[in-house]
């Protein structure tokens, strides 16, 4: 299974960008993260302030496992340079990511709304791709 996050409202105090399955035209959801600090060419510790800045473009597998956190299974971004544990789960605002993506069903202008909602219809999805099988990714643009 294939997901793409296109970033499109980024600004200095988060990042709300649309996510896709499949390449779809239809939007399963919108996605909440830090504020994008990635400086292309420059070294990860000249941009990268730990818990506030959104992971780099690229491509990541995404796998579900235990958060401590979150007291649940819930899916990780994995093979990110520099970054550990982006997990993708609920929250309204950029306080709530630590790094992580949130999803909702709506967006705000600094914040995303019904995102149990969101989480747990993504969730579901990825569940079933990987429990028949299948590998998920994840390409962020």
């Amino acid at each position: 299974m294939e997901l793409g996050l296109k970033r499109t409202w980024p600004d200095s105090n988060c990042t709300i960008g649309e996510l896709f399955i499949g390449g779809g035209a239809s939007r399963e959801c919108y996605i909440l993260e830090p504020p994008v600090r990635e400086i292309e060419g420059m070294p990860l510790a000249k941009w990268k302030v730990p818990g506030h800045t959104a992971v780099p473009r690229g491509r990541y597998r995404v796998i579900r496992r235990f958060s401590p956190k979150h007291g649940k299974v819930v899916p990780w971004l994995t093979g990110i340079p520099g970054f550990e544990d982006v997990e993708i789960h609920s929250g309204n605002t950029v306080i709530d990511t630590e790094g992580c993506l949130l999803p909702g069903m709506e967006r705000g202008n600094e914040s995303v709304f019904k995102s149990v909602a969101a989480f747990n219809s993504l969730d579901l999805k990825i569940a079933g791709a990987i429990e028949s099988g299948d590998e998920v990714f994840i390409t962020i643009s």
